[in-house]
């Protein structure tokens, strides 16, 4: 089964509990989240990923440009471990991690979240790969993707108990569009997805065949 498959049936069966009137908020939220998007000029293919430092699960500092230099990376950036859409994402990736570092590609996910919280994610969902967190969003603005919550939406995640806030370590309420990256040894972006409709991802099968791909031609190349 596919991983847009999972996220339609969850996203089915959330509409049926959710009930009619949370699902059109959500619907037409997602509809001007696109709009923003189409104005903050995301990075996409041919353009550099740009270093930034970020933090472990154990609140050590990584300097993200030695993580990814020299290797082939997958980067999915997610809303956060409280977010059910991004949990069936993170369990993709890591049911194909075997095939990836097969490929020669390590896997990397990125969210806003404190390294606690992070930790939790990972243990949660027996994520083996690294998950940093970018605190103040500072990666995520500078690759277009950060955006501030509507009061409408804000109002609706207090109400679910969703305190990013107190989870993202800072006042504002802030998140990145959930976006998937294909970086190359050369720390260029091959591949971009940026998602304005949280309940849809790229497809980590896909994205395989991609770095798959890109193994072969480098090989065939001689690179």
């Amino acid at each position: 089964m596919s991983l847009q498959v999972k996220l339609e049936q969850f996203k089915t069966s959330w509409r049926h509990r959710a009930g009619d009137e949370i699902a059109e908020l959500i619907d037409a939220d997602n509809q001007l989240l696109q709009q923003i998007l189409q104005s903050n000029h995301h990075r996409t293919a041919g353009q550099v990923f740009p270093p930034h430092a970020l933090t472990d699960i154990f609140g050590q500092t990584v300097d993200l440009s030695l993580v990814l230099n020299g290797k082939t990376t997958v980067i999915t950036f997610y809303r956060g471990g409280w977010c059910p859409y991004c949990n069936l994402e993170l369990r993709e990736y890591q049911s194909l991690l075997a095939q990836f570092n097969h490929a020669g590609a390590q896997v990397i996910a990125i969210s806003f979240e404190k390294p606690e919280f992070s930790m939790m994610t990972r243990d949660q969902n027996s994520i083996h790969f690294p998950m940093l967190s970018d605190e103040q969003g500072r990666l995520a603005k500078e690759l277009g993707i950060l955006f501030h919550l509507t009061d409408e939406v804000k109002a609706l995640y207090q109400k679910f108990g969703h305190d990013l806030p107190a989870r993202n370590d800072h006042t504002d309420w802030l998140l990145p569009v959930p976006a998937t990256y294909v970086v190359g040894p050369n720390g260029r972006i091959h591949f971009a997805s940026v998602a304005a409709d949280y309940r849809t991802r790229a497809e980590p099968k896909h994205i395989l065949k991609l770095v798959e791909a890109y193994k072969h031609n480098n090989l065939s190349e001689g690179g």
